[in-house]
């Protein structure tokens, strides 16, 4: 979906963002990492997708330009998540359990985030940035 690696921070709304191409529904987004790290804290030791290696939970987010969240589908807004079979440093994510395909116009923003920069909480003493590809699986629909 993007032309450029989109990279995003993990502190001070430095979200990174793209520009979907192609319009249409999407049931299945993967994002591949391709440089860097993010991190949650002083202690050291950052990942791709959270906070550290050693940690279950991911912290990054898709959302539109109005910063509502795409995906993952959760219930509430917290910072972080866990996705069966993914950890923080794993080489990509991918979202396949979407309930409702997601319909994605040709011009709109998409962003991600790093979860406690999209809450504005505890993101003090987080540093780093992470950059990924970001593919799409498109439902194709039947001509009449």
């Amino acid at each position: 979906m993007n032309t450029d690696p989109v990279c995003f921070g993990a502190r001070g709304d430095k979200f990174g963002s793209f520009e979907v191409k192609i319009g249409g529904s999407v049931n299945f987004v993967k994002l591949v990492h391709v440089s860097g790290e993010v991190a949650c804290g002083f202690l050291g030791g950052g990942s791709k997708f959270g906070c550290r290696k050693s940690s279950p939970e991911l912290y990054t987010f898709i959302t539109t330009a109005n910063n509502d969240i795409l995906l993952p589908e959760v219930d509430e807004l917290l910072p972080k998540y866990t996705l069966q079979g993914y950890h923080p440093d794993s080489t990509e994510i991918v979202f396949t359990n979407i309930s409702t395909p997601l319909r994605l116009s040709s011009g709109q923003q998409l962003r991600i985030w790093y979860g406690e920069d999209l809450r504005d909480e505890t993101e003090i003493d987080n540093s780093g940035s992470s950059c990924v590809d970001v593919y799409a699986k498109y439902i194709l629909s039947k001509a009449l």
